[in-house]
Protein backbone atom coordinates (compact mmCIF):
# COMPACT_ATOMS: atom_id res chain seq x y z
CA UNK A 1 0.00 0.00 0.00
CA UNK A 2 1.54 3.86 -1.15
CA UNK A 3 2.08 5.99 2.10
CA UNK A 4 1.04 8.98 1.94
CA UNK A 5 2.84 11.48 4.22
CA UNK A 6 -0.79 12.96 5.28
CA UNK A 7 -0.80 14.06 8.93
CA UNK A 8 -4.07 15.15 10.77
CA UNK A 9 -3.29 17.68 14.03
CA UNK A 10 -4.92 18.14 16.83
CA UNK A 11 -6.12 21.24 17.62
CA UNK A 12 -5.97 21.90 21.15
CA UNK A 13 -7.26 25.95 19.98
CA UNK A 14 -9.73 28.46 19.90
CA UNK A 15 -10.33 27.25 16.16
CA UNK A 16 -11.19 23.72 17.72
CA UNK A 17 -13.34 24.65 20.27
CA UNK A 18 -15.56 27.45 17.95
CA UNK A 19 -18.14 24.71 17.79
CA UNK A 20 -18.62 25.03 21.31
CA UNK A 21 -18.26 21.24 22.78
CA UNK A 22 -20.63 20.11 25.25
CA UNK A 23 -19.70 20.27 29.01
CA UNK A 24 -20.89 17.29 31.08
CA UNK A 25 -20.39 17.91 34.46
CA UNK A 26 -20.20 14.39 35.81
CA UNK A 27 -17.97 15.55 39.07
CA UNK A 28 -21.25 17.74 39.79
CA UNK A 29 -23.69 14.78 39.22
CA UNK A 30 -21.95 11.95 41.09
CA UNK A 31 -22.40 11.61 44.52
CA UNK A 32 -26.47 12.18 43.63
CA UNK A 33 -26.99 8.63 41.45
CA UNK A 34 -30.52 8.39 41.30
CA UNK A 35 -32.36 5.07 40.31
CA UNK A 36 -34.28 5.10 37.31
CA UNK A 37 -36.53 2.83 35.66
CA UNK A 38 -36.24 1.56 31.68
CA UNK A 39 -38.95 3.30 30.65
CA UNK A 40 -37.45 6.78 31.06
CA UNK A 41 -34.82 5.09 28.30
CA UNK A 42 -36.50 2.53 26.64
CA UNK A 43 -39.77 1.95 24.82
CA UNK A 44 -39.58 -2.08 24.43
CA UNK A 45 -37.47 -5.78 25.52
CA UNK A 46 -37.24 -8.26 23.86
CA UNK A 47 -35.47 -11.80 24.57
CA UNK A 48 -33.74 -13.45 21.76
CA UNK A 49 -32.26 -17.19 22.34
CA UNK A 50 -28.59 -17.50 20.02
CA UNK A 51 -29.14 -20.72 18.38
CA UNK A 52 -26.92 -23.12 19.38
CA UNK A 53 -24.89 -25.99 16.97
CA UNK A 54 -22.10 -28.19 16.67
CA UNK A 55 -20.87 -24.89 14.25
CA UNK A 56 -21.89 -22.33 16.78
CA UNK A 57 -21.07 -22.81 20.47
CA UNK A 58 -19.00 -20.63 22.71
CA UNK A 59 -18.51 -20.14 26.23
CA UNK A 60 -18.11 -16.07 26.27
CA UNK A 61 -18.95 -13.36 24.07
CA UNK A 62 -16.69 -9.98 23.56
CA UNK A 63 -18.92 -7.93 21.05
CA UNK A 64 -22.17 -7.63 19.73
CA UNK A 65 -23.09 -5.30 17.07
CA UNK A 66 -26.62 -5.39 16.15
CA UNK A 67 -27.54 -4.79 12.06
CA UNK A 68 -29.84 -6.48 9.80
CA UNK A 69 -28.20 -9.08 11.63
CA UNK A 70 -26.52 -10.00 15.06
CA UNK A 71 -22.88 -10.24 14.82
CA UNK A 72 -21.58 -11.87 17.81
CA UNK A 73 -17.75 -12.02 18.25
CA UNK A 74 -16.60 -14.91 20.71
CA UNK A 75 -13.11 -16.85 21.84
CA UNK A 76 -14.26 -19.25 19.18
CA UNK A 77 -14.65 -17.17 16.19
CA UNK A 78 -17.35 -14.50 14.60
CA UNK A 79 -21.05 -15.78 14.27
CA UNK A 80 -24.07 -14.24 12.57
CA UNK A 81 -27.33 -14.57 13.60
CA UNK A 82 -30.89 -13.53 12.15
CA UNK A 83 -33.31 -11.63 14.17
CA UNK A 84 -34.84 -14.59 15.67
CA UNK A 85 -31.18 -16.01 17.07
CA UNK A 86 -31.42 -18.86 14.34
CA UNK A 87 -27.68 -19.89 13.48
CA UNK A 88 -26.82 -18.60 10.09
CA UNK A 89 -22.98 -18.28 9.12
CA UNK A 90 -19.29 -17.82 10.68
CA UNK A 91 -17.27 -15.34 9.46
CA UNK A 92 -13.78 -16.52 8.89
CA UNK A 93 -12.03 -19.28 10.91
CA UNK A 94 -9.45 -20.37 13.03
CA UNK A 95 -6.11 -20.65 11.27
CA UNK A 96 -3.33 -18.92 9.75
CA UNK A 97 -4.06 -18.95 6.06
CA UNK A 98 -5.47 -16.66 4.25
CA UNK A 99 -8.67 -15.29 5.64
CA UNK A 100 -8.22 -17.08 8.96
CA UNK A 101 -7.42 -15.63 12.50
CA UNK A 102 -6.00 -16.67 15.60
CA UNK A 103 -7.34 -13.62 18.16
CA UNK A 104 -10.03 -11.16 17.22
CA UNK A 105 -9.73 -8.61 19.42
CA UNK A 106 -12.15 -6.33 17.94
CA UNK A 107 -14.32 -5.89 14.71
CA UNK A 108 -16.91 -3.48 12.83
CA UNK A 109 -19.11 -3.83 10.24
CA UNK A 110 -19.88 -1.06 7.44
CA UNK A 111 -22.96 -1.38 4.95
CA UNK A 112 -21.78 -5.29 3.65
CA UNK A 113 -18.56 -5.13 5.08
CA UNK A 114 -16.69 -7.16 8.10
CA UNK A 115 -13.62 -5.77 9.31
CA UNK A 116 -11.95 -7.97 11.60
CA UNK A 117 -9.21 -6.82 13.95
CA UNK A 118 -6.17 -9.61 14.61
CA UNK A 119 -3.89 -9.11 17.22
CA UNK A 120 -0.75 -11.96 16.65
CA UNK A 121 -0.91 -11.22 12.66
CA UNK A 122 -1.01 -7.43 13.07
CA UNK A 123 -3.62 -8.05 9.97
CA UNK A 124 -7.06 -6.46 9.37
CA UNK A 125 -9.07 -8.97 7.97
CA UNK A 126 -12.01 -7.78 5.11
CA UNK A 127 -14.52 -9.80 4.25
CA UNK A 128 -18.10 -9.56 2.78
CA UNK A 129 -21.28 -10.29 5.00
CA UNK A 130 -22.17 -13.39 3.42
CA UNK A 131 -18.22 -14.57 4.77
CA UNK A 132 -16.47 -14.44 1.57
CA UNK A 133 -12.90 -13.51 2.42
CA UNK A 134 -11.70 -9.64 0.69
CA UNK A 135 -8.28 -8.95 1.60
CA UNK A 136 -6.08 -7.93 4.43
CA UNK A 137 -4.05 -5.44 5.58
CA UNK A 138 -1.15 -5.52 7.68
CA UNK A 139 -1.52 -2.60 10.10
CA UNK A 140 1.78 -0.88 11.77
CA UNK A 141 1.64 -0.44 15.80
CA UNK A 142 -0.12 -1.66 18.54
CA UNK A 143 -4.32 -1.35 18.37
CA UNK A 144 -6.82 -3.21 20.12
CA UNK A 145 -10.04 -1.19 18.56
CA UNK A 146 -10.92 -1.45 15.20
CA UNK A 147 -14.28 0.87 13.22
CA UNK A 148 -14.61 1.17 9.26
CA UNK A 149 -16.71 3.78 7.84
CA UNK A 150 -16.80 4.16 3.82
CA UNK A 151 -13.55 2.77 2.51
CA UNK A 152 -11.32 3.58 5.59
CA UNK A 153 -10.69 1.56 8.37
CA UNK A 154 -9.62 3.09 11.55
CA UNK A 155 -7.70 1.75 14.48
CA UNK A 156 -6.89 2.55 18.18
CA UNK A 157 -4.89 1.71 21.00
CA UNK A 158 -7.32 2.25 24.61
CA UNK A 159 -3.57 1.45 26.65
CA UNK A 160 -1.06 3.74 27.27
CA UNK A 161 2.53 2.62 24.98
CA UNK A 162 4.35 1.56 27.86
CA UNK A 163 1.88 -0.95 28.95
CA UNK A 164 2.74 -3.01 26.24
CA UNK A 165 6.73 -2.46 27.04
CA UNK A 166 6.68 -0.01 23.78
CA UNK A 167 7.92 3.88 22.97
CA UNK A 168 5.63 5.81 22.78
CA UNK A 169 5.27 6.72 18.73
CA UNK A 170 3.39 9.62 18.80
CA UNK A 171 0.60 8.70 16.81
CA UNK A 172 -3.05 8.34 18.43
CA UNK A 173 -4.77 6.39 15.47
CA UNK A 174 -4.11 4.97 12.17
CA UNK A 175 -6.04 5.45 8.85
CA UNK A 176 -6.01 2.74 5.99
CA UNK A 177 -8.00 4.20 3.18
CA UNK A 178 -8.71 1.88 0.20
CA UNK A 179 -8.28 4.88 -2.05
CA UNK A 180 -5.86 7.24 -0.33
CA UNK A 181 -3.41 4.61 1.69
CA UNK A 182 -2.06 4.97 5.01
CA UNK A 183 -2.92 8.15 6.95
CA UNK A 184 -2.41 9.15 10.95
CA UNK A 185 -3.65 11.35 13.63
CA UNK A 186 -1.01 12.28 15.97
CA UNK A 187 -0.58 13.40 19.43
CA UNK A 188 0.07 17.41 19.56
CA UNK A 189 0.57 17.13 23.20
CA UNK A 190 3.36 15.54 24.55
CA UNK A 191 2.25 15.92 28.26
CA UNK A 192 -0.31 13.07 27.33
CA UNK A 193 0.93 9.25 26.37
CA UNK A 194 -0.55 8.45 22.48
CA UNK A 195 -3.13 6.54 22.58
CA UNK A 196 -7.07 7.14 22.82
CA UNK A 197 -8.87 6.33 26.09
CA UNK A 198 -12.83 5.80 24.53
CA UNK A 199 -13.34 5.45 20.94
CA UNK A 200 -17.02 4.39 19.01
CA UNK A 201 -18.62 5.28 16.07
CA UNK A 202 -22.13 6.89 15.62
CA UNK A 203 -24.12 7.56 12.28
CA UNK A 204 -21.03 6.70 10.52
CA UNK A 205 -18.65 9.03 12.20
CA UNK A 206 -15.81 8.10 14.46
CA UNK A 207 -15.28 9.67 17.53
CA UNK A 208 -11.92 9.45 20.08
CA UNK A 209 -11.12 10.72 23.50
CA UNK A 210 -7.08 11.20 24.10
CA UNK A 211 -6.22 9.36 27.40
CA UNK A 212 -6.50 12.18 30.24
CA UNK A 213 -8.03 14.46 27.85
CA UNK A 214 -10.97 15.91 28.46
CA UNK A 215 -12.49 16.29 25.23
CA UNK A 216 -14.04 13.83 22.84
CA UNK A 217 -13.45 14.47 19.63
CA UNK A 218 -14.84 13.73 16.19
CA UNK A 219 -13.20 13.16 13.01
CA UNK A 220 -15.04 13.67 9.55
CA UNK A 221 -13.31 14.26 6.43
CA UNK A 222 -9.19 14.77 8.16
CA UNK A 223 -11.03 17.37 10.02
CA UNK A 224 -11.11 16.82 14.09
CA UNK A 225 -13.53 18.71 15.84
CA UNK A 226 -14.38 19.14 19.88
CA UNK A 227 -17.83 17.21 20.64
CA UNK A 228 -18.03 16.77 24.25
CA UNK A 229 -15.57 17.71 27.37
CA UNK A 230 -15.99 15.27 30.05
CA UNK A 231 -15.33 17.53 33.43
CA UNK A 232 -14.47 14.75 35.90
CA UNK A 233 -13.34 17.46 38.50
CA UNK A 234 -11.52 16.80 41.49
CA UNK A 235 -12.34 13.00 40.43
CA UNK A 236 -10.10 13.03 37.11
CA UNK A 237 -6.98 10.90 37.09
CA UNK A 238 -3.74 12.37 36.70
CA UNK A 239 -1.95 9.41 35.12
CA UNK A 240 -3.20 6.61 32.41
CA UNK A 241 -3.65 4.41 35.44
CA UNK A 242 -5.45 6.54 37.88
CA UNK A 243 -4.78 9.04 40.60
CA UNK A 244 -1.94 7.64 42.42
CA UNK A 245 -1.81 9.44 45.04
CA UNK A 246 -5.39 9.39 46.24
CA UNK A 247 -7.01 6.74 44.66
CA UNK A 248 -10.52 6.97 46.20
CA UNK A 249 -11.16 10.24 44.29
CA UNK A 250 -10.69 8.87 40.70
CA UNK A 251 -12.89 8.01 38.29
CA UNK A 252 -12.22 6.32 34.93
CA UNK A 253 -14.68 6.82 31.82
CA UNK A 254 -14.18 2.97 30.46
CA UNK A 255 -16.53 3.16 27.55
CA UNK A 256 -18.45 5.49 25.46
CA UNK A 257 -21.77 5.29 23.23
CA UNK A 258 -24.40 7.53 21.46
CA UNK A 259 -27.71 7.61 19.66
CA UNK A 260 -29.84 9.88 18.63
CA UNK A 261 -31.27 10.94 21.78
CA UNK A 262 -28.63 10.35 24.18
CA UNK A 263 -24.71 10.20 24.76
CA UNK A 264 -24.06 7.35 27.27
CA UNK A 265 -20.85 7.00 29.38
CA UNK A 266 -19.86 4.03 31.31
CA UNK A 267 -17.55 4.95 34.82
CA UNK A 268 -15.46 3.11 37.37
CA UNK A 269 -14.63 4.54 41.01
CA UNK A 270 -11.34 3.15 42.37
CA UNK A 271 -13.00 0.30 43.60
CA UNK A 272 -14.17 -0.78 40.52
CA UNK A 273 -17.96 -0.21 41.29
CA UNK A 274 -19.56 0.62 37.73
CA UNK A 275 -22.19 3.46 37.56
CA UNK A 276 -23.64 4.97 34.27
CA UNK A 277 -23.80 8.51 32.93
CA UNK A 278 -26.32 9.63 30.70
CA UNK A 279 -26.53 12.90 28.87
CA UNK A 280 -30.39 13.58 27.14
CA UNK A 281 -28.99 15.41 24.01
CA UNK A 282 -33.03 16.76 23.74
CA UNK A 283 -33.49 17.44 27.01
CA UNK A 284 -30.29 18.64 27.70
CA UNK A 285 -29.51 17.20 31.42
CA UNK A 286 -27.44 14.69 32.67
CA UNK A 287 -27.71 11.56 35.27
CA UNK A 288 -25.82 9.54 36.28
CA UNK A 289 -27.74 5.44 38.31
CA UNK A 290 -25.96 3.43 40.44
CA UNK A 291 -24.83 -0.14 39.64
CA UNK A 292 -28.00 -1.98 39.93
CA UNK A 293 -28.74 -0.04 36.59
CA UNK A 294 -32.63 0.54 35.10
CA UNK A 295 -35.14 -0.90 36.98
CA UNK A 296 -37.29 -3.40 34.62
CA UNK A 297 -40.73 -1.95 34.75
CA UNK A 298 -41.64 -2.47 31.28
CA UNK A 299 -42.24 -6.26 31.59
CA UNK A 300 -41.53 -6.82 35.37
CA UNK A 301 -38.51 -9.00 34.72
CA UNK A 302 -34.94 -8.70 35.31
CA UNK A 303 -33.18 -4.81 35.20
CA UNK A 304 -30.44 -3.99 32.80
CA UNK A 305 -26.77 -2.62 33.25
CA UNK A 306 -26.21 -2.57 29.89
CA UNK A 307 -22.85 -4.47 28.67
CA UNK A 308 -23.25 -3.06 25.16
CA UNK A 309 -24.78 -0.68 23.08
CA UNK A 310 -25.59 -1.16 19.73
CA UNK A 311 -27.92 0.30 17.20
CA UNK A 312 -29.77 2.35 19.45
CA UNK A 313 -30.49 -0.94 21.89
CA UNK A 314 -29.14 -2.10 24.96
CA UNK A 315 -27.87 -5.17 25.11
CA UNK A 316 -26.89 -7.66 27.98
CA UNK A 317 -26.39 -11.00 27.60
CA UNK A 318 -27.56 -13.64 30.05
CA UNK A 319 -26.01 -17.45 30.24
CA UNK A 320 -28.09 -20.62 31.28
CA UNK A 321 -26.66 -20.27 35.25
CA UNK A 322 -27.34 -16.33 35.58
CA UNK A 323 -31.07 -16.95 34.34
CA UNK A 324 -31.81 -20.11 36.23
CA UNK A 325 -30.91 -17.62 39.42
CA UNK A 326 -33.24 -15.57 38.38
CA UNK A 327 -35.91 -17.51 38.20
CA UNK A 328 -35.17 -19.19 41.34
CA UNK A 329 -35.68 -15.70 43.04
CA UNK A 330 -38.77 -15.35 40.68
CA UNK A 331 -36.84 -12.11 39.06
CA UNK A 332 -36.78 -13.42 35.53
CA UNK A 333 -40.02 -12.30 34.07
CA UNK A 334 -42.51 -14.31 32.06
CA UNK A 335 -40.90 -14.46 28.60
CA UNK A 336 -37.04 -14.97 29.59
CA UNK A 337 -38.88 -17.90 31.84
CA UNK A 338 -40.77 -19.81 29.41
CA UNK A 339 -37.32 -19.13 27.05
CA UNK A 340 -35.57 -21.02 30.01
CA UNK A 341 -37.44 -24.08 29.66
CA UNK A 342 -35.73 -24.90 26.61
CA UNK A 343 -32.41 -24.43 27.74
CA UNK A 344 -29.44 -26.38 28.98
CA UNK A 345 -26.39 -25.72 30.61
CA UNK A 346 -24.75 -26.24 26.99
CA UNK A 347 -27.15 -23.56 25.60
CA UNK A 348 -26.05 -20.10 24.11
CA UNK A 349 -26.90 -17.35 26.10
CA UNK A 350 -30.03 -15.03 25.19
CA UNK A 351 -30.00 -11.48 24.59
CA UNK A 352 -31.79 -9.19 26.53
CA UNK A 353 -32.34 -6.37 23.82
CA UNK A 354 -34.41 -2.65 25.10
CA UNK A 355 -35.21 -0.96 22.18
CA UNK A 356 -34.14 3.01 22.85
CA UNK A 357 -36.18 6.24 22.12
CA UNK A 358 -35.49 7.65 19.45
Amino acid sequence: MKTISLTIVLLFSILCFSQNPIRLNIAENYNSKKELNISEVGTEIKYVQLETTENCYFSQINKIIIDDYIYVSAREGLFVFAENGKFIRSIGKKGRGPGEYNSIVDFDINNETVAILEITQHKILLYKNDGTYLKSIVYQNINNKLFITGNSCYVFNSDPPDFWGHSDSGILLDIYDNNEGYKTVRNKNSDLPSCCRNSYKFRDVVFFRQSLNDTIFSLVNDEVSAKYIIDLGKYKPKNAFGNVNDVSKVINCSKISETDRFLFLRLSDWNKMSSFCIYNKVENNLKVINAEGFQNNLDKGTSIFPEQITNNMFVRTLWYHQISDLVDKNKAGKNLTEIFKRMDLNSNPVLMLVKLKE
